[in-house]
This record gives structure tokens, C-alpha cells and sequence, in this order.
């Protein structure tokens, strides 16, 4: 998977899809890490965007 997806995600994030966003990331992340690997760089940014949309959401405890 590219980083294009990161980049569409986080585009997502910001217009306020926090729920379409934070759906498709949930899914992301575990195909990233099992694929690619824990400590890739898609792998981290993928969670990075989750932990992010999660806390705009105000969310803070959960994002973490």
C-alpha cells in the first residue's frame, strides 16, 4: 500500500470525515503491520493518523 493512502486519509481527517476515516484506518493498520511490518514507515504513519483522528475527536484517552 502507498502512502497516497495516508495522504487521502489524512486529507479526510481534516475535512471533518473523522468516522470514515478512523473506520478505514482501523482496517489499515492491522493489514499494514502484518504485511509490512511493525516498524515500517507506512506501518507508524498509518497509526499516527489514527491516534490523530481519534483524538480530534476528542477522544484523548483512546487515541493513545
Amino acid at each position: 500500500m502507498r502512502s497516497g493512502v495516508d495522504s487521502t486519509i489524512g486529507s479526510a481527517a481534516t475535512g471533518f470525515w473523522y468516522a470514515e476515516a478512523e473506520e478505514i484506518l482501523r482496517h489499515l493498520v492491522p493489514v499494514r503491520r502484518r504485511v509490512l511490518g511493525e516498524n515500517h514507515n507506512h506501518t507508524l504513519l498509518s497509526e499516527v493518523n489514527l491516534a490523530a483522528t481519534i483524538s480530534e475527536q476528542g477522544r484523548f484517552p483512546e487515541a493513545e
